[in-house]
């Protein structure tokens, strides 16, 4: 699953050469919105969208909250265990 997301991401390449049928796809992988965006800065010299850039932005907020709840939950466990 790593590697298909890994070669979906158009790091190298636009999105615009993914056929029709499967560019509706790439909303799903949130390294896309942060690549566009750069693509969108660098290449075309315009500002990015900032609708998605939140979205991921959240996302990752969320993500760390939630990681740093379960490692102080386990913190203790794991100074055992070193």
């Amino acid at each position: 699953m790593l590697q298909f997301l890994f070669w979906f991401t158009p790091v190298v390449y636009m999105s615009s050469i993914i056929p029709e049928q499967y560019r509706h796809w790439l909303v799903f992988n949130p390294m896309y919105v942060v690549v566009d965006a750069y693509h969108q800065v660098l290449v075309f010299n315009q500002p990015p969208a900032l609708g998605g850039v939140a979205v991921v932005g959240a996302l990752a907020l969320l993500l760390s909250g939630f990681a740093m709840i379960l490692f102080r939950k386990a913190s203790p466990e794991m100074v055992d265990m070193l």
